[in-house]
């Protein structure tokens, strides 16, 4: 019974929208593509003023603390996964008091071979916020911006020169964030892959993006990040 009203939706789709239509109706069940803006900001301009209205310690997250995220409410599960299923090693949390009320998930040159998104391999003097969340009750208090600020004066004190983020085409409120914190939109991503495949997974196809030469004299320092930064 069950094939014989699979057999009549495909000639119904078939009748309605031709062999092309079918063919588009088949390919978007196994097929899916995904958008993104790559965005850059160049860590040499000035450090920029924000405002926030909550004192916060932003501290590195260990794996003994992920670990627990697995049984918190969302989106704690979700970042339990970038540690212990896609190998980001890098996590910190904003701090009121021992409450986690912001998240960022850092990643450098190190991380290329095992990082979500391969949009672009990072050089040595480039860093990206692959991940980053801001409980709802303390947005629009200017945490989240001072959280990239905090880590965009650190990655410059520590000569990095370029820090990027991606996020989804028409996720304008993200967009709007890190245009505030000085990034600039650098080129568009798409990746290309099949529904059951996981995140970062697939085929990515990028615009090229501009930088200035890289020096091969600036030396890493991702594995020497410290438990707070100030």
């Amino acid at each position: 019974m069950r094939d014989i009203k699979l057999i009549r939706k495909i000639q119904s789709h078939l009748r309605e929208h031709g062999l092309l239509g079918l063919w588009r109706e088949a390919l978007s069940r196994v097929y899916e593509r995904t958008e993104f803006v790559v965005m850059q900001r160049d860590l040499r301009d000035p450090p920029m003023e924000v405002r926030c209205a909550v004192p916060f310690l932003l501290r590195r997250i260990g794996d003994d603390e992920i670990s627990r995220f697995k049984d918190m409410p969302a989106p704690f599960p979700r970042n339990y996964q970038y540690r212990f299923d896609y190998g980001q090693r890098h996590c910190y949390g904003a701090f009121v008091g021992d409450r986690i009320v912001a998240l960022m998930w850092p990643v450098f040159h190190a991380d290329n071979k095992r990082v979500v998104s391969r949009w672009r391999l990072l050089l040595p003097d480039e860093a990206r916020l692959s991940s980053i969340w801001a409980d709802p009750e303390f947005r629009g208090t200017g945490l989240m911006d001072a959280c990239i600020e905090k880590f965009a004066v650190f990655l410059k004190e520590q000569g990095y020169r370029y820090l990027y983020a991606m996020t989804w085409v028409g996720n304008e409120s993200s967009i709007r964030l890190h245009k505030r914190r000085g990034f600039v939109i650098a080129g568009k991503a798409a990746r290309h892959s099949f529904r059951w495949q996981k995140d970062g997974h697939g085929f990515y196809v990028r615009d090229k993006i501009v930088r200035e030469s890289f020096r091969d004299t600036h030396q890493t320092k991702d594995s020497n990040l410290p438990e707070v930064i100030r």
